[in-house]
């Protein structure tokens, strides 16, 4: 089962959504399933991706940092 809002995330003997809360399934194999090829990724789990990679110069210069070429 996982939140609609989320993916699951694995934490400890466990899964978690890091959105709400909930306990989900255990993972016998305790890995991602989006530890695959990029082209074999669902849309939103290379959405969550591309959002994250967005978010990276905000999360610099809120530390004073930035990228640069």
């Amino acid at each position: 089962m996982e939140c609609a809002a989320c993916h699951s995330q694995l934490i400890d003997d466990a899964a978690y959504c890091p959105h709400c809360g909930e306990r989900q399934p255990n993972i016998p194999q305790k890995r991602s399933p989006y530890l695959v090829d990029w082209d074999d990724l669902p849309d939103r789990a290379r959405e969550w991706n591309r959002s994250a990679a967005r978010d990276i110069p905000t999360l610099l210069a809120s530390v004073g940092l930035a990228i640069s070429k």
